[in-house]
């Protein structure tokens, strides 16, 4: 048994865990509404050889329930330069106390963090209970 990696399994179990409740909450209490694409920001980054990569995050604007107006980027982007469009709209939740919490609603923006990070975890404490 390895404690180190235990602790760290756990840890990582925790943030996923933390993460599903965030997401569950605002898919839950958050307001559902369409945003329109505003930009779409191109994101340069290299890999480990050098390569350099491209992808597009885009920027979106919606009103709240009081019809006030608000920007935020997208938490993921896209490798693929078409998929969003400025003028597209997209589907977004919102929380309704903090309208500057909000989040495309589709399985990469609300829950693939919490399946990575509590997949890791699981895969860590695994590891750690059978060294």
């Amino acid at each position: 048994m390895n404690i180190p990696l235990l602790l760290i399994g756990i840890v990582f179990i925790i943030l996923g865990f933390i993460s599903l409740k965030k997401s569950q909450h605002l898919n839950k209490n958050g307001i559902k509404t369409l945003a329109k694409v505003v930009k779409v920001e191109k994101v340069k980054s290299q890999d480990e050889d050098g390569y350099t990569k491209y992808s597009y995050r885009p920027l979106l604007s919606f009103k709240d329930e009081n019809q006030v107006e608000h920007e935020f980027k997208s938490d993921v982007s896209s490798g693929n330069k078409r998929k969003y469009h400025e003028g597209d709209e997209i589907e977004i939740v919102y929380d309704p106390e903090n309208s500057e919490k909000a989040m495309v609603k589709n399985f990469f923006s609300m829950w693939l963090m919490p399946v990575i990070l509590g997949g890791i975890g699981i895969m860590i404490f695994i590891v750690g209970l059978s060294s």
